[in-house]
Formats: structure tokens, sequence, C-alpha cells
């Protein structure tokens, strides 16, 4: 049964709370308002948790009322606070449950929830209860956070606790909260990031900014020497780890009591931790450098990607209100019942067809088949065509990591031209002012299971190389840690060069391919002696580097890495990391070398496709012109463009890959 009368709300509607003073227990009084119209509010920022959590009775409009553990800690910090403001927060303003007002008046805020937060003023995080000792350690990291920036001390001068203190605990367990892991969370903090108020416990706040700060200076510092226990962990971590990590992982809490329990315990936790503030910079990083205009959906779904929700449809519908343009013109409102398998079909369709850089391509992951053994479960679970995105499980890391750089970025499905003003400009083949309006050409859905996109094959796979397992990482920079050198690793680096010899027998040249397909040809913009990622001229530096990573590897000393220039090492550990990313190398009947995330098999295609940064793997479906899409590449020599060349037109003619 509906609470309020007033449900569904009309247009522009919205409702506010304000809890009643002087009563012993929680009450509130819910008011319905014109959103341009409404009186000061402001809205709280929160995790609505889980039922098993606990709930607790209050009266809402004189009727009791059942809310969970967190929601109502959050209204007892405000009922001491004693300010007489009003607020908003869904769970109290929006109509709640299964019937069908419900879910149209759901549908309606949602669509609106952006200027619900933009004209908040301020919007309070609220983090959960907290112990005495949490409450002192996040105020003292905060006060000493603000401090060091006013006084111009820089974040690699830390000027902060040592790595031992027992500080770092406390800190720990306030960034274990579920709250940094939120799928809401990235809208609500973008639309009103000035106006945040981050809040923990009885009496503890500090602003956005200054949050920023702490985690600029601490980010690193939790999990360097301090090992967390289970027991020293308070409810609110224990059920953050125990619910999302864990079950991620396949790991229940049993197992972590049987074997080597400890060692469990200690990978769950920190990874937790370092995941959590993995989604904290990202965020803080979209906000001060997201482009509108230049891979704005790829980055979207990078501070999307590692983010928890409670229902899977409700992804498209936490993006909207940081969605522009062409990517939110169209995209409906789901409600829970709706199949995510259709949900993410109409999204990654919808988006296909909008934005003429395909961007989106590079954040799907191949399908189960393509996978080797060890990792299957990172495939989709969701029975869809294989061009489609899985929402639930975005890929963090592609070859257009990150902001893209104009001037130095991959460009392979780009043709480069000078505009009218002298200016180079990479645009997408056959799409002009009016195709960008009404949607690329170059896309097409003949059927709801199959998508069209023109391109131009660069060959087919031929001889393949691949990481047999996953290497334990050690941090070679840390000269406290002992050095464990894998020797899978040094194989697979040992192999990838017989590859690519096996293509270009050259010496000279040979060794050229490998050192930059080792590293993905990045730019290493803080090696002032590389200009751009495919500059050949600037290239000594680097190629040094790669010789001493040689000598490095072939040893296996650690020291040896300890005294290399920073070049050497920061070489060294750029391998390592995209060896992770991108584990496999490939070469191809017409002589190209590359790289893939996925699994790819002989005779496998390595397209281009127009107005994508990268090539893709596409696998062969037999007896049919069709492909299955497999996930993103690089293939060394045709990532600036060079196969959309008119002197390459005969080469590599343009034809329709048909993706099902």
């Amino acid at each position: 049964m509906p609470r309020f009368k007033d449900a569904p709300l009309g247009k522009n509607q919205f409702r506010l709370f304000k809890i009643k003073q002087h009563t012993r227990d929680i009450e509130v009084e819910v008011q319905t308002f014109k959103i341009y119209r409404a009186p000061k509010y402001e809205a709280v920022s929160y995790c609505w948790g889980d039922k098993s959590d606990g709930t607790t009775i209050i009266r809402c409009n004189g009727k009791p009322l059942e809310v969970w553990a967190n929601l109502y800690s959050a209204l007892r910090r405000l009922h001491k606070e004693n300010s007489g403001s009003w607020y908003w927060s869904d769970a109290l303003c929006i109509e709640q449950g299964d019937e069908e007002v419900a879910v149209t008046e759901k549908a309606r805020q949602i669509a609106f929830m952006g200027t619900i937060f933009t004209l908040a003023e301020p919007v309070r995080v609220w983090l959960g209860d907290a112990s005495k000792e949490e409450e002192q350690a996040f105020q003292y990291l905060a006060d000493l956070s603000e401090h060091l920036a006013k006084n111009g001390v820089f974040r690699d001068d830390t000027g902060m606790p040592g790595p031992k203190d027992q500080i770092w605990l406390y800190w720990s367990q306030i960034i274990l909260r579920p709250w940094f892991a939120r799928l809401w969370i990235v809208q609500e903090s973008l639309v009103s990031a000035g106006k945040l108020i981050v809040t923990l416990g009885n009496r503890t706040q500090t602003t956005w900014a200054n949050f920023h700060e702490m985690i600029a200076r601490t980010g690193s510092v939790p999990w360097a020497q301090q090992p967390l226990k289970y027991d020293t962990l308070d409810a609110q971590a224990q059920l953050t780890v125990d619910r999302d990590f864990l079950t991620e992982w396949g790991i229940s809490l049993d197992e972590c009591h049987d074997e080597e329990p400890q060692r469990w315990r200690n990978n769950a936790f920190q990874s937790y931790l370092y995941r959590n503030i993995v989604n904290i910079r990202e965020l803080m990083f979209f906000e001060k450098y997201h482009d509108e205009d230049y891979g704005y959906l790829q980055q979207v779904l990078k501070v999307f990607g590692n983010r928890t929700g409670t229902y899977d449809q409700d992804r498209p519908n936490a993006m909207r209100g940081i969605l522009t343009g062409r990517l939110k013109k169209g995209l409906k409102v789901y409600d829970i019942h709706a199949d995510p398998a259709t949900v993410y079909r109409e999204v990654t369709r919808l988006w296909l067809t909008n934005d003429p850089t395909l961007s989106l391509l590079q954040r799907i992951r191949p399908l189960n088949k393509f996978l080797p053994e060890y990792n299957q479960a990172s495939g989709t679970k969701l029975k869809n065509p294989s061009w489609v995105i899985d929402l639930g499980r975005v890929a963090i890391e592609t070859l257009g990591d990150g902001i893209p750089n104009k001037v130095d970025g991959f460009h392979a499905g780009l043709i480069r031209s000078t505009s009218w003003s002298g200016k180079h400009e990479w645009k997408v083949p056959e799409t002009s002012t009016l195709s960008r309006t009404k949607g690329p050409r170059h896309v097409q859905f003949s059927t709801e299971n199959q998508c069209h996109i023109a391109g131009v094959q660069i060959g087919t796979v031929q001889s393949i190389i691949f990481l047999k397992s996953r290497p334990v990482r050690p941090d070679l920079l840390r000269s406290s840690e002992s050095f464990q050198q894998s020797t899978d690793f040094e194989q697979w680096v040992s192999d990838s060069f017989d590859l690519v010899q096996s293509v270009d027998p050259n010496p000279e040249s040979s060794r050229e391919v490998h050192w930059r397909t080792l590293v993905l040809n990045e730019t290493e913009k803080r090696d002032p002696d590389v200009i751009r990622m495919f500059d050949i001229e600037n290239k000594h530096s680097r190629r040094k580097a790669y010789e001493n990573f040689l000598e490095i590897l072939k040893f296996s000393k650690p020291e040896l890495l300890r005294q290399a220039d920073d070049a050497t090492a920061r070489y060294y550990n750029r391998v390592d990391r995209l060896q992770r990313a991108f584990p496999n190398w490939f070469s191809t009947s017409n002589g190209h070398v590359g790289r893939s995330y996925a699994v790819p098999k002989a005779g496998d295609v390595v397209a281009v496709l127009y107005g994508a940064s990268t090539p893709f793997l596409l696998h062969p479906v037999l007896g049919r012109e069709t492909y299955e899409f497999m996930g993103e590449a690089y293939a060394h020599g045709i990532m600036q463009g060079e196969a959309l060349h008119e002197k390459n037109k005969a080469r590599y003619p343009k034809q329709i890959f048909k993706l099902v």
C-alpha cells in the first residue's frame, strides 16, 4: 500500500522531510514541493545496506515506518544537530515498494535526481556510525591534511604519521565503508562536488575538497606495512568485505576460517581497500579532467566500472545524471523488473548508434570461451550478443584508458585531416556534420542481435603466445620486500621476442618493434625525450630503458632495479602492469604483431572499425559471414590510422563486419 496520498508525484515535484525536535524517538514530517519553489534543503548521500544489518521503526507523518540501519544512524546524527533544516533522502522522499504507483514514481524521480542534488546545499555524505578511535583518526587526518595543504607542503613530502602508526588501522576501517564503492555516489558527488560534506559518526566531518587532500596524502599508506585483521574491523567493514569482495572472488567466509585463514583475510581486506581507493581516485580524476567533447563515454564507464549497486538494471539509471547530449538522448529509465540482458542490449545499441567514436567497444570484455582457463570468472553471465557490454562488469584497463590526448592518443579507426584553420583533426571516415547529428553511418543494426560496423581487415591471426599463469606481483621498488621474479614472466618476454623475430628477422628493427609493443607504444610523459608515442626520432631514452630491463630480467636481482635510473624502473613496472592487462601476443598472416586481453585463435580476424581508436579481434562464426566480438587489441604499425590512408586502400579494402 502506498505511503503517500500524492503518489506518484507530478511534474517537477519532489518531497522533503524535517526531523521533529524535542522527541525521544525519531519522527519525520514529509511535505511535497515544487522543485524550483522549495525551501533550502540538504540532501543525504548514504549506502542503503541490507535488511540483515537490522531495521528500526520510526514515525513518518504520524505513522510507523521501517527504515534500514544505516539510514536510521544518519537520522540520529541529524536529530542531534537540532538544526530544524529540510532534508532529502530517497528512502523517505520517494514512494517505495513494488506497486505500479511506486514503480512509476521511482522512474520519474530517477530522471530528476541530478537536479535534486544540484539544488541541494549542502550534500551530506554519510559514512555511518564509528568508534571513538575512528572518529579521532578521521578528524586528525582531516585537520593535518588541511594544514599541510595551506602551508604548501607537497603531497610527496607527506608529513603524515609513519606507516606503522595505529592510526592507519582506523583509517583503513573508514575507507572500507561501502559508500566508496556505491554506484549512485558518482552522480551525487559530481553534480554537487563543491557542496559535499563527508560525515562520520557523532560529530566528525570535513569538506569534499579536504577529503581529496586526505586521499591524495594517505592513499598508499594503509596497506603498506599494516596488516588488517578480521577481528579488528568494525561490523560495517566486515559486512562490506563479506558481501562484495569475497562473493565476487567466489570466496566464502568459511574458507577464510579454514586453510591459511590469515592469508585469505589480508588478501581480501587489502584488495578491497585498494579497490575503494582506486574508486575514489577515479572519481577525483573525473571531476577535474573530464572532457565532454572527447572520449566522454569511455571516461564515464571507467569511473562507474568497479562500483556496486543493488540492482543491475540501475546501472544506466545511475549514469543518467552525468551523461550529456547524444549519449543521454533516448536513454530510458529502467525499473527493477526489467530483464538485465535486455537493458544492457538496448543501452549498448543506443550508445553505439549515437557515439561515432565507438569508444564503448573498448570497455567490452570477451565471452568466457575466449578467456584462458584461470580467468573464466571474468566473462559475462548474461545471454547477449558478443557486442553487448555487461555494465555490471566493465573493463578497467583498456588501451584507451584515461583521458585520450588528441595529439598522441591511439587513432586506428580515424583519419587525420587538416581543418580550414590549419589545425590537425581526427575524423571518423564517412561521417559528415549531418551524419554526426543523426548518428554514424558506419553502424547499422539489421536485427535485434546483429550489429553491422564498417571497417577494414588487417589480417588473420597466425601465431599466439599467452601467459600461462598469474604471477605474484612483487613491489620491485620497495627495498624492504623480497624480490620474487616469476619464471613465467621471463619466458613470456623471451617468447614474445621470438614471435617478433619470426615476423621480422632483422635484429635492429625487431628489437624496435619488441620494446615498443612491450609498453604498447605508450607515451612516457615524464620522459622529455619522448614527445609523441609514435615519434621514431626520439626513441633512444626508452630504448636504453628496454636494454636495461632485459639485463635486470636476465639476472633476476632486485638490487639491479633499485640501482637503475628512473626511466628503467618505470619501464620495468609499466611492462609488468600491461602484461597483466594485455597478456596475449599474436602475429598476423601479413606481418603485424600485436597484443590482446582475449586469447586469440588461429584464423581470428584483426580489424580496424571506423571511429574506434584501437583495432579489435573478431572470431569468425563457422558457416556464416558473421563474427563474434572478442575485444580490443594493439597491432603495431596501424595505431595512428595508417590502415585508412588513401595509399593503403587496395591493401585494406573497406568491408562490413556483421557482429553477433
